[in-house]
């Protein structure tokens, strides 16, 4: 609450670090069902920066719209029932067995509206 966009005394008044710190403490959550969390921390970042950035700044930018990019996996995978921490997912971006393991969630998701 108190580094949120716009806060007149923001506890971590450095936007680069606020950033930073985000992305570390969403792929720090090992446990699945942290969405609300999540967003709770996102809504806390400001708006993201167009046109000329200095470089440390567009990359922690470019991490955080991958880390989103995870975050709508992990909320779509949700309504199918597969429930994953969304550092799971970061690992398997990382991962080189990562296509085996997608083509399983992606199976697993389409055998769920069989089984209901």
């Amino acid at each position: 609450m108190h580094s949120k966009s716009g806060t007149a005394s923001p506890i971590i008044p450095d936007k680069l670090e606020l950033m930073k710190l985000a992305y570390n403490c969403i792929y720090a959550c090992t446990q699945f069902g942290q969405t609300g969390t999540i967003t709770a921390i996102l809504e806390c970042l400001p708006e993201k920066s167009r046109g000329f950035l200095k470089e440390d700044v567009k990359t922690v930018q470019d991490k955080l719209d991958r880390l989103d990019r995870h975050f709508q996996a992990v909320k779509t995978l949700e309504k199918y029932d597969i429930f994953l921490a969304i550092v799971d997912l970061q690992n398997l971006s990382e991962d080189s067995e990562s296509e085996t393991k997608i083509k399983k969630f992606v199976l697993q998701m389409c055998k769920m509206p069989l089984k209901k």
